[in-house]
């Protein structure tokens, strides 16, 4: 704007800020007059520019004018006064203040002069009874939490006689926040000239007259500062100033610093104070341009660029110091309209120090020149300073003024560069300058002294130049190596540095072998790392340390894996000069748990109750899984838990004695561990079986007296390998009558009587079993005998039975010799059961020649021995003969006689040694097997395995033919006959080894026309459960099936063996299997050597004995004439003692006043005793040897079973009636009486 002469014209505002540069002016034609002007030029300015746009702001003849100026992101706000655009409400009209905004491309506003708004508030409306003159010379904007704010400030008249501090807050639409005025009472001055805000607090920088003419600094709450002044920081007047005023306030470093005057009339100083936030004054300068004259002079902006700082003014004495002169008048505003008083100034910008307020440097507009300049304001873009005021030419005209001043930044240049070893380096410097930092700017990189490029900066002043190799270079710190570079440029001065190099270690490539799932076979899975470099991969690195994380115990070990489970693999290297320590934590080892089989097997199955069976289970790997399972095994019936056993080497056992009898179903249950998996057993069907018991019975006192009580005990036990305790019921008896019975408690039962007749009662005790325990009576007991009279000589020891109680002895063997006497001896009572037990020698005429190992046989119905073959001497010569002795057992009719006996054709295979020979005395047939020469061996052809038969009438002989077979060339053979299915058992002997084989021949007396006699093996050689093979004495019980086999032992108690089903036939007559078993005996003669041990004989009366007899003793070394046998007797004494074998037991009762006739071939002999049948009873005999007779009396109808009771009848010598003494039998396999005679 250009006015004419006489007219003054100033700049009063600039600021910068998007990308322009604004201003405020006013034309001042007179004192009450002025108009003003706004404007904007484009940033950068150039030289001569025009304004991009400008707009006047009429006066209409008042005083109008913007006073300042401030850029937001949504206008430019200038604040100022109005004497037209405002009114008054008491008294005459005055000047008030106003803020206008203008859009920041100029386009037109709603208000006046094209201002968007135009803020008309006053402070003193009149509610005080005045209302004066309101000035702004202040603006500033703030933007505060997001918001956009405008501060205004001035004075406010609150009398006719004063001017007040006075400070307004707007939003960006005009409206007030709030405000606050002075409230003095009192006439003076105060006024606010500069605002700084830094979004918490408000700087208002101005001067007061009520301070004392001071200058100061008023601080305000932005939020809140209606209550005033939260802080007030006055200055000071320096010697011979009179007053102050601070004209601009500018924040740098979190500081305030406030730029003005000092004056005293002409006189004026700078002033720069720099103050702290708690109203502390750090730095006070005051300077003059010429400190020798009185010069007007005053600093009227103040901004900072960076960390720079900068103040603007004028000065009155520069332009021609000879002859310069004051001023002369008003300072404010700069230039008076009184010309003639007017000398020459010039516009100052000074460069401060801001730490100690010193002038850096001066830059003068207008020296020495004829024209008056002064700077009103200032700005930056951070790289310029853009300044406003007003100079009046030489011929008297105005001007307004906007400068824009390129700084001549001194820069700073800091460089560094980083890379990693094998790769590239980034090379970087910064450059800033007092501005901040400087962008655009090209540097030129050296490494090492070699030039590797340039890069230019960036808006924050940094220029990185990339991809510098590194090659050859180790990692490490080097101090100065690189060289950054920068050539003056514009307004910045060149500057250079030096900076460090910083190669840091790279990392390394670990590579992990190893890993991955298996599975369990106690084996180690170990991982391996090695490891290479990555930016330069020919370095080789060594092997990286490996460790294991157990990831589910999180434990961590460098021992590789065994057992199951996912191990997280460590692999990790230490690092070196040039790589990093590092780790490859990405792969995992697996191990699965590996398969199993369990197995199961029982230590006895079947078992019986009670027994202890240990069940083992063995647990497996199953390939290819490998190792030895740990844990329990849970072994289970069904699905009931027997127990646990923990497995040591793969197998464990459990052991139970508590099985019910049952067929049981169990199984091994393997529950795994941390290696392998759950398996289960097949199924073991283990089979419990009721235990065997035994029973006995006591009585309390035997004898007794007739009505004497007396109580009888039976004691029931379970046999061994079964245990535990029977229950149930006993059941007494005193021969076939139940007397009663008694329930087990503790294994006993007990039951006590007093009525007992006057007689020998046979007292039995039958235990009836339970769910548990099988039904059981005696156990087999050895009782030796004490025969009385003279026995045979002791090398006699072949003998037979009579079958009637008898045994008949003649030849044999004994401990001193063989063939010592040819006499022939019977053993009566030799089973004890009259207890009248005794030898006596049998008178006979013409005896055959002592022999040994002969056939010895009885025909029973005949009543004859036969003695035939046998060793005459060592084993030779052999006796060729064949010889009978009639009324065998000495107890028939007529004087026993020998004679010899000629054969109607002699044997097939000669006279023999060691035959086996059986009686079948209803068909008068003796049959022979096997034998031996006697020239050698069993394995020569020395042995024979043929069969012979004999006519016991005739004494023809025959060979027999035979099919199948035969059981091979042996000799001394043991078996039996069964007349009742005609076949005959050889169950062992002797030949080329000790035999047990069984075997059966059947049509075997060679009487059934039209049928081939075949031989059987029934079991073979070794079969379990067979007794060991040797020339163990036997005999056969027809009536039971049962082959008996005493097993001796020169230091044991004899073993009794039984044979049941011996036949191959069950009862029922079907084809069936044998079984050996071996009988719980108790008692017994031991130490017994296997060849003084000779056949022993069945009680065929009795049914319930077998008996020996040993002329050498029962024990080694004792000679006398005794005999022993088994009592399978289930009864108890009544009479008599055991020695005198005065017994009555269950085998066996006498039936008081019972008679019979007897029909038959022969009468069977028997001892009288009294005891007789009554007149009309009927019983129905079967004798032994499977003959049944028909007794009948004066009453018929009564009849017996003939498969379970016996009559053996006993007569006079002179044939008439004899009594009968019946005989009680078991059914065969069966311990339960089934019938009562």
């Amino acid at each position: 704007m250009v006015v004419k002469p006489g007219d003054e014209v100033v700049g009063t505002g600039i600021t910068y800020g998007n990308s322009g540069v604004y201003f405020s002016a006013f034309w001042h034609p007179g004192n009450d007059e002025a108009e003003a002007l706004v404007g904007k030029f484009a940033a950068p300015m150039s030289n001569g520019a025009l304004p991009a746009w400008s707009r006047g702001w009429p006066g209409g003849g008042g005083f109008d004018a913007f006073l300042g100026a401030d850029v937001g992101a949504d206008g430019v706000y200038f604040p100022g006064a109005s004497y037209s655009q405002t009114s008054d409400s008491v008294g005459g009209k005055e000047r008030k203040e106003i803020v206008a905004k203008f859009n920041l491309d100029g386009t037109s506003g709603s208000d006046t002069a094209g201002a968007v708004w135009v803020a008309r508030q006053r402070f003193y409306p009149g509610s005080n009874g005045y209302d004066g003159d309101e000035f702004f010379n202040a603006a500033r904007v703030s933007v505060e939490g997001g918001t956009t704010y405008f501060y205004g400030g001035g004075h406010a008249q609150e009398n006719g006689c004063n001017n007040n501090y006075a400070i307004r807050k707007y939003t960006a639409t005009g409206a007030t926040v709030w405000q606050w005025q002075q409230l003095s009472g009192a006439c003076g001055g105060s006024d606010i000239n500069a605002i700084a805000v830094d979004g918490t607090n408000v700087y208002a920088a101005g001067s007061s007259s009520y301070a004392g003419n001071v200058p100061q600094v008023l601080r305000f709450s932005a939020a809140a500062g209606s209550s005033g002044p939260s802080a007030t920081f006055t200055g000071t007047l320096d010697a011979g100033y009179t007053s102050a005023a601070y004209t601009s306030v500018a924040l740098l470093g979190g500081n305030i610093y406030a730029a003005g005057y000092l004056s005293n009339g002409e006189r004026q100083a700078y002033l720069l104070d720099e103050w702290n936030t708690s109203g502390t004054r750090l730095v006070h300068q005051v300077w003059s341009s010429d400190a020798t004259k009185a010069n007007s002079q005053q600093l009227t902006g103040i901004t900072a660029v960076g960390s720079r700082l900068f103040v603007t003014g004028w000065t009155r004495d520069l332009d021609n110091p000879a002859t310069a002169h004051n001023m002369g008048g008003p300072t404010t505003p700069v230039f008076l309209d009184n010309s003639a008083y007017h000398g020459f100034g010039d516009g100052v910008i000074f460069e401060i120090n801001p730490s100690n307020g010193d002038v850096v440097s001066t830059t003068t507009y207008g020296t020495n020149d004829a024209k008056d300049q002064a700077f009103t304001g200032v700005t930056t873009d951070g790289t310029d300073l853009y300044v406003v005021g007003g100079e009046r030419d030489a011929t008297g005209f105005y001007h307004v003024i906007v400068q824009r001043y390129g700084l001549s930044v001194p820069t700073t240049l800091t460089t560094s560069a980083a890379g990693s070893y094998g790769g590239t380096a980034t090379l970087q410097a910064a450059l800033s300058g007092s501005g901040g930092p400087i962008s655009g700017a090209t540097v030129n990189f050296t490494l090492s002294g070699n030039a590797v490029g340039s890069a230019v900066t960036g808006a924050n002043g940094v220029a990185s130049l990339t991809n510098v190799s590194l090659a050859g270079v180790d990692a490490g710190s080097y101090s100065g190596v690189v060289g950054a570079a920068f050539a003056a440029t514009g307004n910045f001065q060149g500057s250079n540095a030096t900076g460090d190099l910083t190669v840091s270690k790279t990392g390394a490539t670990i590579t992990v072998t190893g890993a991955g799932t298996f599975l369990y076979n106690g084996q180690t899975h170990a991982a391996a790392g090695s490891v290479t470099g990555v930016l330069v991969p020919t370095d080789t690195l060594g092997s990286a340390t490996i460790t294991y994380t157990d990831l589910s115990t999180k434990s961590t070990t460098s021992s590789a894996p065994v057992n199951a489970g996912s191990y997280g693999v460590n692999a990790s290297f230490a690092g070196n000069t040039n790589y990093l320590p590092g780790a490859n934590n990405s792969l995992t080892i697996t191990i699965t748990p590996a398969s199993t089989t369990t197995s199961a097997t029982s230590s006895a199955n079947p078992s019986v109750f009670g027994q202890s069976v240990t069940f083992t289970a063995t647990v497996s790997a199953v390939a290819p899984g490998a190792g030895t399972p740990t844990g329990t095994v849970t072994f289970k019936d069904a699905s009931t838990t027997l127990g646990t056993g923990t497995l040591i080497g793969g197998t464990t056992t459990f052991t139970t004695s508590s099985l019910s009898v049952a067929s049981h179903t169990v199984t091994a249950v393997y529950g795994g561990d941390t290696n392998f998996t759950t398996s289960t057993s097949p199924t073991v069907t283990q089979t419990v079986s009721h235990a065997s018991t035994t029973t006995s019975v006591a009585s309390s006192a035997t004898p007794s007296v007739f009505g004497q009580p007396v109580t009888f005990t039976a004691t029931v036990a379970a046999v061994s390998p079964s245990a535990g305790t029977p229950s149930g019921t006993v059941t007494f008896k005193d021969g076939a009558t139940t007397l009663g019975t008694g329930t087990l408690s503790g294994g006993t039962a007990t039951f006590t009587t007093s009525s007992l007749s006057v007689a020998s009662h046979v007292i039995t005790a039958s235990y009836s079993g339970d769910v548990s325990f099988s039904a059981s009576a005696a156990q087999p007991v050895w009782q030796q005998l004490s025969p009385t009279g003279t026995g045979p000589d002791v090398n006699s020891q072949q003998f037979v039975s009579d079958g009637q109680g008898s045994l008949i002895m003649f030849g044999g063997c004994g401990p001193t010799g063989c063939n010592t006497s040819s006499n022939t001896f019977a053993l009566r009572d030799a089973f004890g059961v009259n207890g009248t037990t005794a030898w006596v020698q049998i008178p006979t005429t013409t005896n055959p020649g002592a022999r040994h190992a002969h056939v010895l046989a009885y025909d029973s119905i005949l009543n004859e021995l036969i003695a035939s073959g046998g060793c005459a001497g060592g084993c030779y010569p052999l006796a060729p003969d064949t010889w009978k002795l009639t009324n065998g057992n000495g107890l028939g009719v007529g004087t026993p006689t020998w004679s010899q006996v000629i054969p109607s054709a002699p044997p097939a295979n000669g006279y023999l040694v060691g035959q086996f020979a059986a009686v079948d005395s209803a068909h008068s047939a003796l049959m022979i097997y096997g034998g031996q020469n006697g020239g050698g061996s069993a394995c020569s052809g020395s042995t024979t395995g043929t069969t012979e038969t004999v006519n016991t009438s005739t004494f023809s002989w025959a060979s027999l033919p035979t099919s199948g077979g035969p059981p091979g060339t042996q000799y001394l053979s043991k078996g039996g006959y069964d007349p009742n299915s005609n076949r005959l058992i050889i169950s062992n002997g002797w030949g080329c080894a000790n035999y047990n084989e069984l075997w059966i021949l059947t049509h075997a007396n060679g009487r059934d026309t039209g049928s081939t006699p075949t031989w059987t093996k029934l079991l073979s050689q070794g079969a379990a459960g067979s007794p060991p093979g040797g020339v163990w004495p036997t005999d056969y019980s027809p009536a039971r099936n049962t082959l008996f086999l005493v097993e001796a032992s020169s230091t044991l108690v004899p073993n009794l063996w039984r044979l049941s089903n011996a036949n191959g036939l069950d009862a029922s007559g079907t084809a069936t299997t044998p079984a050996w078993t071996l009988a719980t005996t108790t008692g017994g003669p031991s130490g017994q050597p296997g060849s003084a041990l000779d056949d022993p004989v069945l009680d065929h009366q009795e049914r319930k004995r077998i008996g020996c007899v040993d002329v050498s003793g029962c024990h080694p070394g004792k000679h006398d004439d005794h005999g022993c046998f088994v009592r399978e007797s289930v009864g108890l004494r009544t009479v008599g003692d055991v020695h005198s074998n005065r017994e009555r037991d269950q085998s066996g009762r006498w039936h008081a006043n019972r008679r019979c006739d007897v029909q038959g071939r022969r009468k069977h002999p028997w001892k009288r005793h009294g005891e007789r049948f009554g007149p009309g009873d009927v019983c129905h005999v079967s004798v032994v040897g499977g003959r049944s007779f028909n007794h009948r009396g004066v009453r018929r109808g009564h009849e017996f079973r003939d498969e379970h009771v016996v009559c053996a009848v006993a007569h006079s010598q002179s044939g008439t009636a004899a009594d009968l003494r019946l005989h009680r039998e078991f059914e065969p396999g069966r311990l339960q009486p089934v019938a009562d005679i």
